[in-house]
C-alpha cells in the first residue's frame, strides 16, 4: 500500500489495525468484518499480488495462507477423459517473522483459475498452475514462466503465498500449494518445502515456528477419480481443505460411500456423487482462517464435506462464510459442464501493538467476535 493509501486508511501513527485479510468479494463485504475496521485491513482475493507495506512500529508478524482447491485441468478431448473429483488446497502457517516497518510484502491468496483452452495439458502446470521452478511463476494462460521480480505480478497458480524482495531476489515468507485436478488426485502439500528451499529469514522449528509438513500437516485431502471410464460418468468425492495441525479429509473412494473427516481442524472430504452435472454434490469442505477449531465431518452420500475450524477452537464461532476457503470441487473442467472451480483460498497477516503474543494455530488468532 502506498503512503497516500496509508493516510487514507489510517495506517501508521494512531493505527489500531492488527490483521490484514485477503478474502473473496462476498466474504469481504460481510458486515461482521466491515464493522471492525479498527481491527481488520480487508483486501479482495485476486490473481494479481497485493503489494502490502508493513505498518509503522511493526517488527514481527505471523502469517497463514490457504491454497485454492483443485479443478480446471485443461484437456483437448473431453470425451476421452474420465470424470473426476479434485484435491483440496493446502493450509500453511508461520510465526514470529522479523520484518521492517515500510517493508513491502507481495501477497496472493489461493484464487482458483482455469488455465484456458490454450493452456498446458500435462505435468505440474496442468495440475495446479505452478511452475516447477520455485523462482518462477506461470505468467500466461499459455504456460510461459517468468522469474519473480521486485513488483506485484499476476500469478496463474492456485497457490497462496507471501513473498518479499531480499538480497537481490524474491524469497518466501510462506507458501501453500493449490489442490491438484487429476483422477485420484492429491490435495496441496508441497508449499512448505518450497518455502524452506528459499526462505525469507530463519524458518525455525517445524510445529512451533511453522506448520509441521513432515507429518503432512496442512495437506489437502485427496479427490477420488472416475466411476467408469467416461467423462460424463458419476464421480467420487472431492478432497477437503487442509488442517492447521492435520489434513483435509479424502473424498469417498467407492460408490455410495461417505467422505472422510478432516483432522487437526481440517475440513471433510465429499461423499460419492450420483450425478455428473450437479455441482452441489460431492464437494470437499473449506477450512476457516481463524485458527484451529473443529474437524470437518466427512460428506454423506451425495453430500459435501463439513467445514473445518468453523467452531470449537475459537472463543466465538466465526460468522458463516467469512474466512473459509480451499475446499475442492467436483468435475471442474469448463470444457464439459461449463463450470470452473470456485474453491478460493485466503491469506492472513497478524501482528500486535502491545507486545501480546499472536501465533498460529491458536494463540490470540481466533475470531474476535
Amino acid at each position: 500500500m502506498t503512503p497516500i493509501q496509508q493516510m487514507l486508511l489510517g495506517v501508521g501513527a494512531g493505527d489500531t489495525t492488527t490483521d490484514a485479510l485477503w478474502l473473496t468479494a462476498s466474504q469481504k463485504a460481510n458486515s461482521a468484518l466491515t464493522s471492525r475496521e479498527n481491527i481488520f485491513q480487508l483486501y479482495s482475493s485476486s490473481l494479481t499480488e497485493t503489494a502490502w507495506e508493513v505498518p509503522a512500529g511493526v517488527t514481527s508478524i505471523s502469517v497463514a495462507v490457504m491454497g485454492g482447491g483443485g479443478g480446471g485441468k485443461t484437456i483437448s478431448n473431453p470425451s476421452g477423459i474420465s470424470s473426476f473429483a479434485c484435491g483440496g488446497g493446502e493450509l500453511s502457517w508461520r510465526n514470529g517473522i522479523s520484518v521492517t516497518p515500510g517493508q513491502i510484502l507481495f501477497v496472493k491468496s489461493g484464487v482458483t483459475y482455469n488455465l484456458g483452452a490454450t493452456g498446458p495439458t500435462t505435468g505440474r502446470l496442468g495440475e495446479d498452475g505452478m511452475s516447477a521452478d520455485a523462482s518462477k511463476y506461470v505468467s500466461s494462460a499459455a504456460g510461459a514462466e517468468t522469474t519473480y521480480p521486485n513488483s506485484a505480478v499476476t500469478d496463474y497458480s492456485r497457490a497462496g503465498y507471501i513473498r518479499t524482495w531480499s538480497g537481490g531476489s524474491s524469497k518466501w515468507l510462506i507458501f501453500a500449494d493449490g489442490g491438484s485436478g487429476w483422477e485420484d488426485s492429491a490435495g496441496g502439500g508441497e508449499g512448505v518445502a518450497r518455502m524452506l528451499a528459499n526462505p525469507y529469514g530463519t524458518p525455525g522449528t517445524a510445529g512451533t515456528d511453522y506448520i509441521n509438513y513432515n507429518q503432512n500437516h496442512g495437506y489437502g485431502g485427496y479427490g477420488r477419480g472416475h466411476n467408469g471410464y467416461s467423462y460424463n460418468a458419476d464421480p467420487k468425492g472431492a478432497g477437503g481443505a487442509g488442517g492447521w495441525t492435520g489434513t483435509g479429509g479424502h473424498g469417498s473412494s467407492a460408490s455410495n460411500q461417505n467422505g472422510n473427516a478432516g483432522t487437526g481442524g481440517g475440513s471433510g472430504g465429499g461423499g460419492f456423487s450420483s450425478s455428473s452435472s450437479d455441482f452441489t454434490r460431492g464437494r470437499g469442505g473449506d477450512t476457516y482462517m481463524w485458527g484451529q477449531g473443529n474437524n470437518g465431518a466427512g460428506g454423506a452420500y451425495n453430500g459435501g464435506g463439513g467445514d473445518g475450524s468453523a467452531s470449537g477452537g475459537n472463543t466465538n464461532s466465526p460468522p458463516t462464510d467469512v474466512g473459509k476457503g480451499g475446499g475442492a470441487y467436483r468435475d471442474g473442467w469448463v470444457h464439459v459442464n461449463a463450470k470452473p472451480p470456485s474453491c478460493e483460498g485466503w491469506a492472513r497477516i497478524v501482528w500486535s501493538k502491545d507486545g501480546t503474543t499472536r501465533n498460529f494455530p491458536g494463540t490470540n488468532v481466533g475470531w474476535p467476535g
